[in-house]
């Protein structure tokens, strides 16, 4: 079975026989995650981008249409907000 079936029947299933588990199908992704080290790089890197939306949201341009910010805002938090 193709991963990606397994991963679309087990968001449908309520079995604990069906359940995805991407550590085993990607060990890869696993060491990445436990190394301390990487954690700190994501950090790092999400912080720097987190600063750049400020400043794009502050000094950028004032049109909605061109400013991620507001893109950002209205469109990926909020509705993330309402589905959480």
């Amino acid at each position: 079975m193709i991963w990606w079936t397994k991963a679309l029947k087990s968001l449908i299933s309520f079995d604990d026989g069906q359940r995805l588990d991407l550590f085993r199908i990607f060990p890869a992704f696993r060491r990445f995650l436990a190394a301390r080290h990487h954690y700190a790089q994501l950090r790092t890197g999400a912080d720097i981008l987190f600063v750049l939306v400020l400043l794009s949201g502050f000094f950028g341009p004032q049109e909605a249409r061109r400013n991620i910010a507001v893109f950002l805002t209205w469109g990926i938090l909020w509705p993330g907000i309402v589905l959480s």
